[in-house]
C-alpha cells in the first residue's frame, strides 16, 4: 500500500464563520498565487525595518495585494469584509487558502 497524500488532490477548505460550526466550503488559492503570496510576506517583513512613513505604505500596499489575493476564491457575499481584517488576520487566512491545515477537510452538503 503506498503512503497517503490528501494534498495533491485537495482544492477546497472549509471556512468557519459561526460559532455553532456553520461556515461554507471555499476554493483554495491556484499555486500560481504562491509567488505573490511569499512577495506580499516579504514585503511586510521588509516594511518593520522601513521608517514610519515608508512603512506605513508598504504595509497597506501589502495588505491590498493579500486582500486581492483572498478575493480570487473567496465568495462574492464576503468580499467586502476582507478589509476589515488586520494584517496578522489577513496573512493568516492567505495562508489558509493556500496551504490548509490539519483540520481543513471541506463539508460534505
Amino acid at each position: 500500500m503506498g503512503k497517503f497524500f490528501p494534498k495533491l488532490t485537495q482544492t477546497h477548505v472549509f471556512i468557519q464563520t459561526e460559532e455553532d460550526g456553520t461556515g461554507f466550503n471555499c476554493k483554495m488559492l491556484p499555486v500560481s498565487a504562491l509567488d505573490e503570496m511569499q512577495s506580499c510576506c516579504e514585503d511586510l517583513r521588509k516594511a518593520s525595518g522601513a521608517d514610519a512613513e515608508t512603512a506605513m505604505k508598504e504595509v497597506e500596499r501589502a495588505k491590498n495585494r493579500l486582500i486581492a489575493l483572498a478575493s480570487m476564491v473567496i465568495p462574492d457575499s464576503y468580499k467586502d469584509n476582507l478589509k476589515r481584517f488586520d494584517i496578522p488576520a489577513l496573512t493568516e487566512l492567505v495562508a489558509y487558502l493556500m496551504y490548509g491545515d490539519g483540520n481543513d477537510t471541506p463539508k460534505k452538503n
